[in-house]
């Protein structure tokens, strides 16, 4: 590794001398930390008047920004013309059917809703 090809040849340690340095350090940090941790003290929670508007409640990055695949249609291997051998896929064996998702439109849509064997699927990349 280059840091430890330059630590040998600056300090002149060899992989055993990298080691028990990695070893010294987290002894010292589980030593260091162990019974530290401050929590602040309980304060009395009164949610009886707390308001809940799910309309503005915003998981990551909202609504609208990617466009869900939705039961996507499937050729047979053979009939496939849009991949080429680097190409990578999602596979999905359920219900006795088998299913390949290419990289390129899962990494696009992020989310794909198939049906399989009568059975919902959530793909996600």
């Amino acid at each position: 590794m280059a840091w430890e090809m330059s630590l040998g040849a600056v300090y002149g340690w060899g992989t055993l001398g990298i080691a028990l340095l990695l070893a010294v350090v987290a002894v010292a940090m589980a030593l260091g930390c162990a019974g530290s941790a401050v929590t602040a003290p309980e304060a009395e929670r009164d949610d009886s008047t707390a308001d809940f508007e799910p309309d503005r409640l915003i998981a990551g990055v909202g609504t609208g920004l990617y466009k869900p695949l939705n039961l996507p249609e499937f050729v047979t291997a053979d009939d496939v013309v849009f991949l080429e051998d680097p190409d990578i896929v999602l596979g999905l064996s359920a219900e006795g059917e088998h299913r390949a998702y290419p990289i390129r439109q899962a990494a696009f849509h992020h989310i794909i809703n198939d049906m399989i064997g009568g059975v919902p699927y959530l793909i996600t990349y």
